[in-house]
C-alpha cells in the first residue's frame, strides 16, 4: 500500500507539473508567434527543453525507484550508462525524493550508497558452519537482542557486548525508542542509550547484569574471501548463526538513517542472509573476534548485506567510555 501511495503521489505531481508546463509553453509560443520568431527556432528550443526534461526525469526517477527490491529492475538501473553519467555529474537527489524511495521499500536499513550499488562478484563460496561452530558457541552469550516500543510498534534488532555493561547496536534499531531493553541469557534488562550516531548508524547502550563477556575485536581490515559467521536475531526470532564471506571493502558515500545529508562509511559487502533483526549484530571470524557490524541489506543482490568495519566502531566505543547519561534517540526512521 505504501508503494502504491508513493507511486500515485509521484504520478499526480508529474501530471500537475506537466499541465503547468503545457500552459506555459502555449503562452510562450503565442508570444513568440506575435514577435514573428520562426517555427524553426521554436522547434529547436522545444527539442532542447524536451531533452533536458527527459534527462531530469530519468535522474529523479532513478533516485525514487532504485530501491525497488527486484533484481531485474536493479540490473537495468545498475547497467545504465545514462544513469551512471547523470549520477556522476549531478548532485544527489532532493531529500523529498529519497523519502519517497524509502516508502517504496519501507525497511529501516539506511541508504549505503548515494547512487547505484557497485557491481559485486558474489561467487565467493560460503564457509562450512562446522568450521565456525566453536567460535559461535563462545560468542553466543555475548550476542543480545534489542527491543523497545517506538514508531507505533515494537522494534527489534541485535547487538553485542563490548565492555562492562556496554552493548553496541545500530542507531536505526533504537531510533525513536525511549526505553530500550536488552535481552540475553540472563533475561531482560533495562537499557539506556549513551551514544547515538545517525550518520555512522551506531548506538551504544548501557545495561547491567549482562550474561556475556565483552567480545574481542579485530581492528584490521578483513581480506576479501574471509570466512565469517553472522550472529543475531533475524526477524525477531531466536538466536541464529549463519555463514558469511567478505566480498569487498568500500568507502561508501550514502545518507544517514533519516535519508538526510551525506555520510561516508567504511563498509564490507558480505555474502550472507541478512534480514530485519540482524541489524546491529556482529560478524565474527574463525577466532571468535568481531570484524564487522551488520547494518544494511543490498537492494540489488538477494544474499548480500553490508557491515561497518571495526576501526570506526571502536572509535565510537572509545568515545562512549565514561558516558552514563541517556541521550536522545531522536525520531523514528520511517
Amino acid at each position: 500500500m505504501q508503494a502504491i501511495l508513493a507511486l500515485i503521489s509521484v504520478l499526480g505531481f508529474a501530471l500537475a507539473f506537466m499541465a503547468l508546463g503545457e500552459w506555459a509553453g502555449l503562452v510562450a509560443k503565442y508570444r513568440l508567434h506575435e514577435a514573428r520568431i520562426t517555427n524553426r527556432v521554436d522547434k529547436v528550443l522545444g527539442s532542447l527543453l524536451a531533452a533536458m526534461t527527459l534527462l531530469a526525469a530519468v535522474w529523479l526517477a532513478a533516485a525514487i525507484f532504485r530501491n525497488i527490491p527486484d533484481s531485474g529492475w536493479q540490473r537495468q538501473v545498475r547497467n545504465s550508462h545514462v544513469i551512471a553519467a547523470l549520477d556522476s555529474r549531478l548532485p544527489s537527489a532532493p531529500e523529498v525524493l529519497t523519502t519517497l524511495s524509502h516508502l517504496i521499500d519501507p525497511n529501516s536499513f539506511p541508504e549505503v550508497f548515494r547512487g547505484l550499488e557497485p557491481a559485486l562478484k558474489t561467487d565467493t563460496p560460503l564457509p562450512d558452519m562446522g568450521e565456525l561452530n566453536a567460535a559461535v558457541q563462545s560468542a553466543r552469550p555475548s550476542v543480545v537482542k534489542i527491543e523497545g516500543e517506538g514508531c507505533n510498534n515494537i522494534v527489534e534488532g541485535s547487538g553485542f557486548v563490548t565492555g562492562n555493561n556496554v552493548v553496541v547496536t545500530n542507531a536505526h534499531v533504537v531510533a525513536g525508542v525511549d526505553e530500550p531493553y536488552v535481552l540475553d541469557q540472563n533475561g531482560k534488562h533495562e537499557a539506556r542509550v549513551v551514544l547515538f550516531d545517525p550518520d555512522l548508524d551506531l548506538a551504544i547502550l548501557r545495561a547491567s547484569d549482562l550474561a556475556g563477556e565483552p567480545l574481542a575485536v579485530d581492528l584490521a581490515t578483513a581480506s576479501n574471501g574471509t570466512s565469517a559467521a553472522v550472529l543475531g536475531f533475524p526477524s525477531g526470532a531466536g538466536f541464529t548463526a549463519g555463514p558469511g564471506a567478505i566480498l569487498e571493502t568500500f568507502q561508501a558515500q550514502g545518507r544517514n538513517i533519516y535519508d538526510r545529508g551525506q555520510t561516508v562509511r567504511e563498509v564490507y559487502s558480505i555474502k550472507a542472509e541478512v534480514v530485519h533483526g540482524n541489524s546491529g549484530g556482529p560478524i565474527i571470524d574463525g577466532d571468535g573476534e568481531v570484524i564487522g557490524v551488520i547494518f544494511a541489506k543490498s537492494v540489488s543482490y538477494s544474499s548480500v548485506g553490508y557491515a561497518l568495519t571495526m576501526q570506526q566502531v571502536m572509535d565510537k566505543i572509545v568515545q562512549a567510555r565514561g558516558l552514563t547519561a541517556p541521550v536522545s534517540t531522536s525520531s523514528c526512521t520511517q
